[in-house]
């Protein structure tokens, strides 16, 4: 019998839920640092945040934060639960609706089992199962990763070649006359490289690490000038029987380079482009006539790793800054800059005689449309550029309604970019073209893998844990009302229906008095020794001196309680013979095997294939 008396107190500050409170606003702290953390990775390199010495990825980062919070709101919620669940049971409920209320809250099979009504247990383990599975991905979401390209703070970017022009013997070497022979070794290479689209490399300084650097560099290069005009064509009155008016030639790229020993001439290199647009067989051609003269020019390029990419030219870019001033001697206007001598058959070398041959090869060529008959053209081309800049399909070959394409800006472009290598090749191959050309007003970039934020992913994940919150909120309703630190443990409540073995502590007691009165006690479970198998004379309760029954039912618990009464003098006769019928039954049910637990020295094992009542 107890000995333990508490009292049942609704105290305002005692009761209060301080850990589910304290839980709230551990969320809310999380709700914040997930926000910093989402704010402060947005647009920052992955290989850099938060510090380059220690980059953590996002994704772990809100990974922990997520659990954490989620693992608070557990907390919270199962103190939510106590606080409802004891007050259900203060107001009165049936057996099985508490016993469905208590397991929704740990049992996921209880979830899916039918209740007979709905329960405000039932919906906040729904809401909490649907929170703590969500939540998580969607806040994953909300940091992704992408390409970024990162400004920097201008740099000093040191080139080490020179803006001077290029040797006179740089390019090609003629074995007869004038006329080309072969490509001097440097040239050559440069030569291969472009063909093969190798990546420039370029002698610098200033531009460390990954970034790209977009700089203007001046170099030896060409100001080039074009004059466009039309010409009149007509293929359908050609006449079949007169050879100088039964063909007319529709796409043709020739070049012009020193046909005499001036300067004029080899420090230029002009081309020539005709080119029929339109399909039309009465219409005009487009010939277009271009110089290119020697100049120091800008290149605007971006540098990284130690190579160079040159920006192409545009039609009407200007990057000329000034032209090359030819000298003349007293030979006329022969400019010793531009080629040596020779003997006068072989020998003569010059600056620009390879630059000339590369262009050719690539570009010079021709198609002439001829009418042999009546009937269709013949169709003669040279050169694989009237292939290239065909822009018509097969079904119109042979016909007046070929078309082709302008190759003015290739052209010109890849005499640019031969001109650009030639001038890094050289300052390789010669050291007195290293001059530094320090360049201050260079911007540095990068492009990198950064972390992109999507801030409403934060939003639909917070909006989660705060409906998780409101149904916690509800479910602490009526904290007031409760007058101990209840809890939902199995020991509790099995004191509260009646448990014998837990009697000894106040039935107001918490979890901790119980077992600070009964916790060394040692029980087991197992099949019920009887009393009159261990010896002992059995009785139900101890004897008043009126000799009722006493009752140790002045407790608080999920049973009815009725008052001990002294039976009057003249109704001794018949309580006595209750109290033997019952003794009798007593007797006749401790017979019975039954399971449960009870003192160790009271209890046997469950003996396997008996029938147990």
């Amino acid at each position: 019998m107890s000995t333990q008396v508490l009292a049942w107190e609704c105290h305002h500050w005692k009761r209060f839920p301080w850990l589910a409170s304290c839980a709230f606003i551990a969320v809310l702290v999380l709700f914040a640092a997930m926000g910093v953390v989402l704010h402060t990775s947005n647009n920052q390199e992955v290989s850099s945040w938060p510090s380059n010495e220690r980059p953590v990825p996002v994704s772990v980062i809100l990974a922990i934060l997520v659990n954490v919070a989620n693992l608070c709101l557990a907390v919270a919620l199962s103190q939510g639960y106590t606080v409802s669940w004891w007050q259900e049971a203060l107001k009165g409920a049936e057996l099985s609706r508490l016993q469905f209320d208590l397991s929704v809250q740990h049992s996921f099979s209880a979830i899916l089992q039918s209740s007979r009504a709905f329960s405000k247990f039932l919906l906040a383990a729904l809401i909490a199962i649907v929170v703590s599975v969500a939540d998580g991905p969607i806040l994953q979401r909300a940091s992704t990763t992408g390409l970024l390209t990162l400004s920097q703070t201008s740099t000093n970017v040191t080139v080490f070649v020179s803006p001077e022009l290029l040797p006179a013997n740089f390019s090609s070497w003629s074995g007869v006359a004038d006329e080309l022979s072969l490509l001097t070794p440097v040239f050559s290479n440069v030569s291969k490289a472009y063909a093969s689209h190798d990546d420039i490399t370029l002698p610098y300084s200033g531009c460390d690490g990954t970034g790209f650097c977009n700089l203007t560099m001046t170099g030896p290069g060409f100001d080039t000038f074009c004059n466009e005009s039309s010409v009149p064509y007509d293929y359908l009155h050609l006449s079949a029987a007169i050879p100088e008016h039964n063909n007319i030639t529709a796409f043709q790229i020739d070049f012009q380079f020193g046909a005499h020993r001036t300067a004029a001439e080899y420090g230029t290199v002009n081309f020539t482009v005709l080119y029929k647009p339109d399909p039309a067989c009465i219409g005009q051609f487009v010939r277009r006539w271009c110089s290119m003269r020697l100049a120091t020019v800008k290149y605007p390029i971006t540098i990284s790793n130690g190579t160079a990419v040159l920006e192409p030219w545009e039609r009407l870019q200007n990057e000329t800054i000034e032209l090359t001033r030819l000298d003349t001697t007293s030979r006329g206007d022969i400019d010793p800059a531009l080629y040596t001598l020779g003997t006068a058959f072989r020998g003569l070398e010059s600056m620009l005689g390879g630059f000339v041959h590369v262009s050719k090869s690539l570009y010079e060529s021709s198609a002439n449309l001829r009418l042999p008959s009546k009937e269709s053209f013949l169709v003669n081309a040279t050169g694989q550029a009237a292939s290239d800049y065909l822009s018509s399909n097969i079904s119109s070959y042979g016909n007046c309604t070929m078309t082709w394409d302008d190759p003015t800006v290739d052209i010109i472009n890849t005499a640019r970019e031969l001109m650009f290598r030639s001038a890094i090749a050289n300052s390789f191959a010669n050291s007195s073209y290293r001059t530094p050309q320090h360049l201050p007003a260079t911007t540095s970039t990068r492009v990198v893998t950064a972390y992109k934020t999507r801030f409403e992913y934060l939003g639909i994940s917070i909006a989660l844990m705060i409906l998780e919150i409101a149904v916690i909120l509800f479910l602490l309703q009526g904290w007031r009302g409760l007058g101990r630190d209840a809890s939902l443990d199995a020991f509790e409540i099995g004191k509260a229906l009646g448990a014998p073995l837990l009697q000894e502590a106040s039935s107001n007691a918490a979890v901790g008095d119980i077992l600070e009165s009964s916790g060394r006690r040692r029980i087991r479970y197992g099949e019920i020794v009887p009393g009159e198998a261990r010896g002992e004379e059995w009785s139900a309760h101890p004897q008043s001196s009126s000799g009722a029954f006493a009752r140790a039912d002045n407790s608080v618990g999920f049973r009815e309680v009725a008052d001990d009464k002294v039976a009057p003098a003249g109704e001794q006769v018949r309580e006595t013979h209750e109290k033997e019928t019952f003794l009798e039954n007593k007797s006749s049910a401790s017979a019975k095997p039954r399971l449960g637990f009870g003192d160790a020295e009271n209890v046997r094992s469950v003996t396997p294939g008996k029938l147990y009542y």
